[in-house]
């Protein structure tokens, strides 16, 4: 086991020569910083690697200068640090090193005139070979995204085990290359699952797996499968017309979820049983339901010290049942009692949370600050009937109290 860095510490130290040497933004001349560590050079470009992805996918590294064409080439360098990385460390995150090595490969595909040095505008052509380019490779983008705590936790990996003495820029840095040795996959076109080989974890039971899904949502769960396919061998154009496909159809959970489950093997149910999952099952457990916001929004006042939600509603019917499903109680609070709402509450019990209903009264306004502190305070607060002016102040309002706003009127405000 490797001893743990200090991530920040040697970022600060890099940027600090970087700023001395008046090159901190310049993502050339960085690196003929002479004071500058290969650890540091390691972590800058990881680091760089993870704020442009997370902000905007891998064009943003490509067109803010870092893979200028006849300078230093980091996508090169990037790859040959994942592959010196792999050589050196058995047990290092497989998925996350090919989710890297599959973003520089696209950066290497990209035209040249896509670089922002390239003296000449992309023709018509080009522009074309790009966007295409792009389409057939934003899921990883997606994932990146998606698991960023994963791709974070890589990046830790690599510095932790980077010799103090190796240089990157020493590295053999060849054109990236992700998927090597893996056998292109064929889809099977009479079976129940298209690819059957491909197990991806759709529910808690494959958690386990190296790629699964982490809560309910479709965007995540197609995203996945799609990397799924695609560490599995699936041709990229393959991958990209599921991808589509799934794009089309996105506000439709269970059409996703069905879509998903008949191209990947869900959970490892095929391999383990021989009989491929219970569709209408999954459909059940992965597509939203009121239940089931409610049973998560409970979870995390169970687990935060701090935070909570501030819920608005016309009605009780708006819930559709979801504080029963989630065996969540409701209190009522009057506004119009002397004994202030605070008090009414009583102290919290976030092991045990209890909805505080309160009805706005149509004769004065409600203190939103006051029903923020609540929320923050006993972590679910109903407010019923709020006005769409109360309710934009309660949405605006709501982050500098640490507490999120879900909004169940039909207009704008709020989650």
């Amino acid at each position: 086991m490797a001893e743990r860095r200090d991530y920040q510490a040697i970022l600060d130290a890099a940027f600090e020569k970087l700023g001395d040497a008046g090159v901190e933004l310049d993502h050339g001349k960085r690196w003929d910083v002479e004071t500058l560590t290969p650890i540091e050079k390691v972590q800058v470009i990881l680091n760089d690697i993870y704020s442009e992805v997370t902000r905007g996918g891998f064009d943003y590294w490509l067109q803010r200068r870092y893979a200028a064409r006849g300078g230093y080439e980091l996508q090169r360098v990037v790859a040959a640090i994942v592959e010196s990385h792999r050589e050196r460390v058995p047990d290092h995150d497989a998925v996350a090193a090919e989710v890297l090595l599959g973003l520089m490969e696209a950066i290497e595909l990209a035209p040249a005139s896509y670089d922002p040095e390239f003296p000449k505008d992309p023709t018509k052509a080009e522009s074309k070979a790009y966007q295409a380019l792009c389409d057939r490779r934003r899921f990883l983008d997606a994932v990146y995204y998606l698991d960023d705590s994963r791709m974070l936790e890589f990046n830790e990996a690599v510095v932790d085990h980077w010799p103090e003495s190796l240089d990157p820029f020493s590295l053999p840095a060849g054109a990236p290359v992700s998927r090597r040795g893996i056998e292109p996959l064929r889809p099977d076109s009479k079976g129940p699952v298209r690819y059957p080989s491909v197990a991806v974890g759709f529910t808690e039971a494959g958690r386990s797996m190296p790629v699964h899904a982490t809560d309910i949502d479709a965007y995540g769960l197609y995203n996945r499968v799609a990397l799924g396919m695609w560490l599995g061998g699936a041709a990229v154009d393959d991958v990209a017309r599921f991808v589509g496909e799934c794009e089309r159809r996105r506000d439709d959970s269970p059409e996703i979820v069905r879509r998903c489950a008949a191209t990947v093997d869900a959970d490892g149910t095929l391999a383990r049983t021989g009989e491929p999952a219970d569709v209408d099952a999954l459909v059940a457990e992965l597509t939203w339901t009121p239940g089931y916001m409610f049973g998560q929004i409970a979870d995390a006042v169970r687990e935060r010290a701090e935070g909570g939600v501030v819920m608005t509603a016309p009605d009780l019917d708006a819930l559709e049942g979801g504080p029963e499903a989630a065996a969540l109680a409701i209190r009522s609070l009057d506004p119009s009692a002397e004994e202030s709402l605070a008090d009414q509450a009583g102290s919290p019990d976030r092991a045990h949370p209890t909805i505080l209903r309160i009805d706005a009264p149509a004769d004065r306004a409600l203190d939103v600050a006051e029903l923020l502190e609540l929320g923050a305070i006993h972590g679910i607060v109903l407010v019923i009937g709020l006005d769409e002016e109360a309710r934009h102040e309660v949405g605006f309002r709501a982050s500098a109290h640490a507490v999120q706003h879900v909004n169940l009127h039909d207009d704008e405000w709020g989650y």
